[in-house]
């Protein structure tokens, strides 16, 4: 009786490819994960970062605590997996 060859070997490129696309994802999620912290810092602590700050006039702290910030850090971090 015969013994069956065994399979072929995958490509080194394939490997290193899949190897890629492992980092990528996972580093994908990590990037994820720190556009939404920084959008819920942001929600949370926004008004006592401006006035840590200094921010010199009432409506130039306006425009930057616009929750329209906020909401684009947030909105962009879940795009990034579409």
């Amino acid at each position: 009786m015969s013994t069956p060859p065994d399979a072929p070997l995958p490509s080194p490129s394939l490997v290193a490819g899949l190897r890629l696309a492992e980092r990528l994802n996972r580093n994908l999620w990590t990037l994820t994960a720190a556009y939404l912290a920084i959008g819920l810092l942001w929600l949370t602590l926004g008004a006592g970062l401006v006035q840590l700050v200094g921010v010199p006039t009432p409506a130039a702290a306006q425009r930057l605590m616009g929750l329209e910030a906020a909401c684009f850090i947030l909105v962009s971090a879940l795009a990034i997996h579409l």
